[in-house]
């Protein structure tokens, strides 16, 4: 659900006539007040299964001219149980000193009985954040709390200005803290977390002449707007609000959870400008970039071809590793020489040397932003982690292209980027506008087995893999990622469902490499003991019945646990179709006592149909199922939970044989 709102055309709107002068701030938070709010907030009992409650969170944006936001952060915390005792003896901070100052004002223990103990803040550790693939300086201040118990309760301030998305800029001082986009600001404000929350406010002060586009999203706040002379002052509030813990394979918490976005940008084609002329001095080219660009693209006949020869050398030649390598980092792509030369960078510097290498190669080229994994609304806020590259056509439409997301891919767009949202930076400004929604049977796994049963209980069988679209993508980045073998023992592992006592006695793979031709890998196996034998009877279960593709990576709706449990939507990534044929071939003068009924379930979400039939000297065994959609939401999880059980009572299905001397008379 979702609720628009025109702040100039809400009744709630007067004139102040005190004006505020200057930067205000909200009036301080008062021992008694938090005392107060603890004793209305409940204990354990009434928040069973968590650790913390967050009793107030009061957040307050003072924006100047600039853009520039001055935020106090206030919160007062409650202890519930030792686990909530823990997970507050420390508190975090993050910030980036390239483009954001964090202030600890103030810390305070509120005890059980009302006894308030300040802590010293001046005791605060500054330390590097945690970094892996990212290394950028981001920061983080740490501050220990001792000494919680029960009933206790935390409670702080904090002072804050600028951005915690760095930036390549050249600014000194203050001016560092501007928003990348002069003059405007932005935010994305969620109102449901992990934890209960007894009270969320937000309050946002802007000059009159930057009024705020604002929305709410996935449910419902309380607002308000009122002016004075100078400013805007809105607020949104939400009280009583339940613990949304997360859960495996969500999507971003800001799809499914209660939240405003705001932002004094009115159209996303300013946004577009923006990015444009901000990054378009970086595309510049060297003779040592042109003539590699000539070399790739020698011998190609048409466009397509070229761009995704040159799409496939960026995606595989520069490395993704975010090396810090000026003032900041973030919003600015690093000139195409400079990626070029250091053969490594992000989104952003993946994208702008693709961007760079398709303008000497003759195309109109620009960079986009999108959010790779989650919604963009349609108010023109940042709502973006992702970078990626638009080829203009003489149509004026675009081709997308994800070189970030290219290596070892077939595709020029990512199969797992359907339905997503993007802004191409241009000059004339674009709106925003998304990727289309592909379709399971563009994703499909497709399993074929041949095997043969005797008297004796032995099973031997050949088993070929193979994928379009995204699976194939997921198959060949096994081999391409892992360690020298370690891809090849994950198959083996895929077959080794079929039985614990399976050898596999010949294996052979196509190039993983080669991206012109689909990734294949065929298995041999043998098992001296897999069907049960007795006088003229074997009975054993079809042995790619067993769904050897049962790796979360692959199947994770499969994988994920109880549908029936679930809360939060899943995240999937892609639509796919699962489609596994397999020919037993079965002993002379033995004929099944019986097969099951086919099973069949059509619907929006998922559709399946599992069939064992008998052909000749061989039983035959169809399975074909989909699921649908890239996300699936609360309503899906009842067909999820159908096709789970599906696999998991075919997988158990026994085929009981039986010999022609049995049943003489």
């Amino acid at each position: 659900m979702r609720r628009a709102i025109t702040f100039l055309a809400i009744g709630l709107l007067a004139l102040i006539a005190d004006a505020r002068q200057g930067r205000a701030e909200p009036e301080p938070l008062k021992e008694q007040q938090i005392i107060a709010m603890l004793a209305s907030a409940g204990g354990a009992d009434d928040h069973p299964l968590c650790h913390t409650l967050t009793v107030h969170h009061h957040t307050d944006v003072t924006v100047e001219d600039s853009g520039l936001g001055h935020v106090v952060d206030r919160k007062v915390v409650k202890v519930l149980d030792t686990v909530g005792a823990t997970t507050l003896s420390v508190l975090r901070f993050d910030y980036d000193p390239a483009s954001q100052m964090q202030e600890i004002r103030w810390v305070r223990i509120v005890k059980k009985d009302g006894t308030a103990i300040e802590v010293d803040t001046d005791k605060a550790r500054d330390l590097p954040q945690p970094a892996h693939i990212i290394r950028w300086g981001a920061r983080m201040k740490l501050i220990e709390v001792p000494g919680l118990a029960p009933g206790d309760a935390v409670a702080w301030e904090t002072y804050s200005k600028g951005f915690q998305i760095a930036y390549l800029t050249d600014k000194d001082d203050e001016a560092k803290y501007i928003p990348p986009m002069e003059g405007h600001f932005y935010d994305v404000v969620l109102f449901e977390d992990v934890v209960p929350i007894e009270e969320r406010i937000y309050s946002l002060h802007v000059p009159r002449d930057k009024p705020v586009h604002a929305k709410v999203y996935n449910g419902e706040v309380a607002s308000e707007v009122r002016a004075d002379l100078d400013h805007m002052h809105y607020e949104w509030i939400k009280r009583r609000v339940a613990a949304r813990p997360d859960e495996k394979r969500q999507p971003d918490r800001s799809d499914f959870v209660t939240k405003v976005v705001l932002a004094t940008v009115q159209k996303w084609s300013e946004k577009s400008v923006w990015f444009f002329e901000v990054n378009e001095p970086v595309f510049a080219a060297n003779p040592a970039i042109e003539a590699n660009v000539k070399q790739i693209i020698s011998g190609k006949k048409t466009d397509a071809e070229k761009v995704e020869a040159l799409q496939r050398w960026v995606a595989h030649n520069i490395r993704y590793s975010g090396i810090s390598m000026g003032e900041g980092e973030g919003y600015t792509i690093h000139p195409g020489i400079m990626t070029y030369e250091d053969r490594c960078g992000v989104c952003k510097d993946i994208a702008g040397m693709l961007v760079t290498m398709l303008r000497v190669a003759g195309y109109t080229a620009y960079p986009a932003m999108t959010m790779a994994g989650a919604r963009v609304e349609d108010v023109a806020a940042d709502q973006f982690n992702h970078c990626v590259v638009a080829w203009r056509q003489a149509d004026g439409s675009f081709v997308m292209l994800d070189p970030t997301w290219a290596p070892y891919d077939m595709q020029n767009w990512s199969l797992a980027e359907g339905e997503q949202n993007y802004v191409v930076g241009s000059p004339e400004g674009e709106d925003l506008a998304a990727t289309p929604k592909f379709t399971a049977e563009e994703n499909r796994f497709v399993l074929n087995g041949k095997s043969k049963v005797t008297l004796d209980g032995s099973m031997k069988g050949a088993v070929e893999i193979r994928a379009t679209g995204y699976p194939d993508t997921r198959l060949r980045r096994a081999f391409a990622y892992a360690p020298n073998g370690e891809g090849k023992a994950l198959m083996h592992m895929l077959v080794s469902r079929i039985s614990p006592f399976l050898r596999v006695t010949s294996y052979k793979a196509t190039d993983h490499a080669d991206l012109d031709k689909p990734f294949v890998q065929k298995f041999s196996y043998e098992d001296a003991r897999y069907a049960t034998a007795s006088d003229h009877r074997l009975s054993f279960v079809i042995p790619l019945a067993h769904f050897i593709l049962d790796v979360e990576r692959m199947s994770p709706y499969y994988l994920l646990g109880d549908w029936t449990k679930r809360k939060n939507p899943a995240m999937f990534w892609f639509p796919q179709e699962v489609q596994v044929t397999e020919t037993v071939a079965i002993p002379a003068g033995y004929r099944p006592e019986s097969l099951p009924p086919p099973k069949n379930h059509d619907s929006g979400w998922v559709a399946y149909r599992f069939e064992i039939t008998e052909k000749g000297s061989s039983l035959v065994y169809s399975g074909t199922w989909s699921v649908k959609s890239r996300l699936a939401p609360e309503e899906a999880f009842a067909d999820l939970t159908r096709l789970s059980g599906a696999l998991d009572e075919v997988k158990t299905t026994e085929i009981v044989l039986v010999s022609s001397e049995e049943v003489k008379p």
